[in-house]
């Protein structure tokens, strides 16, 4: 056990037993906090990298390059219909 962690048990054992339920629910509330926080930081991550290889692949693309005239074709090719 870490010094810290000692010192943070010393500290719980002077709370009176009638507000240890409160110290338990804040540190709940803490640690569910922090875990969506860090979530929330993993999804940002995820989005920016999902973003920066987007961005390669625009690169890639010709300039002239038509989406919807693409897309059209692609349309017609799977279903049959461009319109």
């Amino acid at each position: 056990m870490t010094e810290l962690r000692a010192k943070a048990f010393k500290e719980l054992e002077k709370v009176p037993e009638e507000h240890v339920a409160e110290v338990i629910d804040f540190l709940a509330k803490f640690n569910e906090k922090r875990n969506k926080e860090e979530k929330e930081s993993a999804e940002k991550e995820e989005a920016q990298e999902a973003f920066e290889n987007l961005k390669k692949y625009f690169k890639r693309l010709p300039a002239d390059f038509d989406w919807k005239k693409e897309y059209l074709e692609w349309v017609d090719e799977k279903y049959g219909i461009a319109d």
